[in-house]
């Protein structure tokens, strides 16, 4: 083997240790990003769902109505910006609860279609 054979693969070895340290933390930096993520922060959520998953949510605006509502029952104790009361009944629970029962399942069928590579050396 020649000096420049034994170069190329030094430099080989090496692109591969990094390539191969790099997958070991790379659970725990995706797990450290993800606890960062607000995951009620729509605008944020959405598109990472369309990215990494193939998933598109649809139209959800009453999903980004009914997280405002949630934020001003939580940090305005059940009133608005402008000091309205939020009115919540049973039924509107009942009816976002089938909403975002339907907005699981349609994300469940997606993650459940999505394959492992094929082509993964291990």
């Amino acid at each position: 083997m020649g000096a420049r054979s034994r170069g190329i693969n030094m430099v080989l070895l090496a692109a591969l240790k990094e390539i191969f340290e790099e997958q070991s933390t790379l659970k725990v930096t995706v797990a450290t990003y993800l606890k960062k993520l607000i995951f009620h922060d729509l605008k944020k959520v959405k598109p990472m769902f369309k990215e990494v998953l193939g998933h598109d949510f649809g139209d959800i605006s009453w999903l980004f109505k009914d997280v405002i509502k949630r934020h001003d029952c939580v940090h305005r104790a059940g009133h608005t910006k402008e000091g309205n009361a939020i009115e919540v009944s049973k039924q509107s629970v009942l009816e976002l609860l089938d909403k975002v029962e339907a907005l699981a399942a349609s994300v469940e069928t997606t993650v459940n279609q999505l394959n492992e590579p094929d082509d993964l050396p291990f």
